[in-house]
């Protein structure tokens, strides 16, 4: 709940933003626009990876997509997503494909 004096706080700093030009509806429009991590993961699939790679690399970045990034990762939005967000939710990941990097090797 917010107090009296933090809501007065929050409508003024929102008349400061609409006085300088800002639209905070727009604001919220825009947010809500915004593509998903799994939008933009077929967006990549279908732009990039499809027309220029191999078909086991391919393979490869679906089953990355599909088994790690999208169950963790695909609902938020592209702008919700940090470095730091995507260091919590991957963990240990980047050893395992090391490991996995150095059988090809």
């Amino acid at each position: 709940m917010l107090t009296a004096e933090e809501a007065r706080k929050l409508a003024k700093r929102q008349l400061g933003h609409v006085a300088h030009g800002k639209d905070p509806a727009k604001a919220r429009q825009d947010d809500r626009r915004a593509p998903t991590v799994k939008d933009l993961a077929e967006d990549y699939m279908t732009r990039h990876a499809l027309p220029n790679k191999r078909p086991a690399s391919v393979r490869n970045d679906r089953a990355m997509l599909d088994n790690i990034v999208l169950p963790k990762l695909g609902s938020l939005k592209v702008t919700e997503v940090s470095r730091l967000c995507v260091a919590v939710n991957m963990g240990n990941r980047k050893r395992r494909w090391k490991r996995r990097a150095s059988l090809y090797a």
